[in-house]
């Protein structure tokens, strides 16, 4: 089924910046705003900001907006947060008028980011290029990331979110830049409410902030053994928002070549009936990819143990 939809929309925003700590300069301008002084403030007024960022994130949601808030280690205990805030339909005064608390919030714990609001009409849909542009952190280099789904019950309960705002904290201080992308793809939201037959992972019809954390060094200039070393390090990190969000998952398409139980991480409960249809349609398993529905009896091996898929794909031994 395709859905037609009007060529543009209104689109209403706002990007802010503040930083913490000597050694950061300019911001550069990012998602079509200029570039900006940085906002010195105190570290742990900085971390205050981020947690106030993350509780108003999920009214951002549910007002059919998206929300980007990166934490960024610069180095010497400094950071950067960089948050935007997108509404679409959304007129400049609408905007100001939902944001508004947030700012109020802000500038309540001493961090007064300007009202820098702007609006335009933006297509829903452009064609792209397919490659990374090189404006993006890291770009064109492939870096280690791991990624959570923040669910919605965490911001029924001040303590959890308390706990993962946390987490992020001192997964930040340890080097990773730290990543949300708030969104809500609910069955309501694709207009199909009350649809459970979809194969969409059923955490993500539940989630608030995709989380993703990555490595700031790209991976081709460490050794394998460096690699997998730094992987475990990292996968310690996200381990403890698992356990801290046990009833979520993680987005198949940015996620852990490694991840565990990735049967439920990725596909939750529709797993066993997805596996069914897979033996209905394909018997032989003549379609393979690592961690799709059935990939469990084969596996690739590569002679470095990366998890590659520079090596032949064989049955997995019992």
């Amino acid at each position: 089924m395709v859905k037609a939809w009007p060529g543009s929309t209104n689109l209403g925003g706002i990007t802010f910046f503040f930083t913490t700590g000597p050694g950061t300069s300019t911001i550069p301008g990012a998602r079509g705003v200029p570039a900006v002084l940085p906002i010195d403030v105190p570290t742990e007024t900085f971390w205050k900001g981020y947690r106030l960022y993350l509780e108003f994130a999920k009214k951002v949601v549910d007002a059919g907006g998206f929300g980007f808030g990166d934490v960024n280690p610069q180095g010497n205990d400094t950071y950067v947060f960089v948050g935007t805030i997108l509404m679409p339909g959304m007129t400049t005064a609408q905007t100001r008028e939902l944001i508004a608390p947030l700012f109020e919030s802000l500038r309540a714990v001493g961090i007064s980011v300007p009202d820098n609001y702007r609006t335009g009409t933006t297509p829903y849909a452009q064609q792209g290029t397919g490659v990374t542009p090189n404006t993006f952190p890291g770009a064109p280099a492939d870096r280690v990331f791991i990624t959570r789904l923040l669910p919605r019950q965490l911001w029924a309960n001040a303590t959890r979110l308390d706990l993962v705002a946390e987490t992020n904290r001192k997964t930040a201080e340890m080097g990773y830049r730290v990543t949300t992308r708030a969104y809500g793809p609910t069955a309501e939201a694709a207009g199909y409410p009350g649809n459970s037959t979809s194969a969409v992972n059923p955490a993500m019809r539940n989630m608030v902030i995709h989380c993703v954390i990555f490595k700031q060094e790209p991976v081709d200039v460490i050794t394998p053994a460096e690699f997998l070393s730094e992987h475990a390090r990292l996968r310690a990190r996200v381990n403890l928002l698992r356990d801290q969000t046990p009833e979520s998952g993680t987005y198949f398409n940015e996620a852990d070549r490694l991840e565990p139980g990735w049967q439920d991480a990725f596909w939750g409960h529709h797993y066993p009936r997805l596996v069914d249809i897979k033996k209905s349609v394909d018997p032989g398993n003549l379609f393979w990819a690592p961690n799709t529905v059935g990939s469990e009896g084969w596996e690739v091996k590569t002679a470095t143990g990366l998890p590659t898929q520079d090596g032949p794909l064989c049955r997995k031994e019992n």
